[in-house]
């Protein structure tokens, strides 16, 4: 599904409503602005480099929320695309990263259930300025990794519990100034009380 006007898609029931790429390509693509696609199960992407369930292109101001995001080569993958919203979807068993972010600014990925994908939960790839947060992000070989290049991202209130936590070579913000984030292998005390 090539989307390049401004719309709304909208799934009756995500769990039923399926749309299956039948492993080739990215199953849906986004290169318009303005776009909002909630409440479908999304899944069977190719598994070549680049191949998402949802592929955002130079891309902003979207919305992807409610959807179940699963069994692809990356779950959502941004390119190019800033000020876009990813909230409150089920991303997990994709076979590369379940949220990958390519060049891509000033983004708020918040609420998601990230889990048991093959590589990181969310990978940042030169993408900076973005907002994570509120997430749970389990299983996956890293949490949130490969912040190459990647800077002043405000991660926060976010559950961790994978095999690797994180990885990052830049300078990124781990707390909203309040509370940072629950790391499931941290084994000191929390004596500052901020969770």
């Amino acid at each position: 599904v090539i989307v390049n006007k401004s719309v709304s898609l909208v799934g009756e029931d995500r769990d039923s409503t399926i749309i299956d790429g039948n492993s080739i390509g990215s199953v849906i693509t986004i290169t318009a602005n303005n776009v909002n696609i909630t409440g479908f199960t999304i899944r069977h992407s190719g598994d070549r480099w680049g191949d998402a369930g949802i592929y955002v292109d130079h891309s902003g101001g979207n919305c992807i929320s409610y959807n179940n995001i699963t069994s692809n080569g990356h779950g959502i993958g941004l390119y190019s695309s800033s000020n876009n919203v990813i909230s409150g979807n089920t991303i997990s068993s994709n076979k590369y990263d379940g949220i990958a972010l390519s060049v891509s600014s000033n983004n708020v990925i918040s609420g998601n259930t990230i889990s048991s994908n093959k590589e990181d939960g969310i990978g940042l790839y030169s993408s900076s300025n973005n907002v994570i947060s509120g997430n749970t992000i389990t299983n996956n070989d890293y949490g949130i990794g490969s912040l190459l290049g990647s800077k002043n991202n405000i991660i926060y209130l976010n559950n961790f519990n994978n095999t690797n936590q994180a990885w990052s070579e830049s300078t990124n913000v781990w707390d909203d100034g309040n509370e940072g984030n629950y790391w499931s292998d941290y084994t000191g005390q929390d004596l500052n009380a901020d969770g």
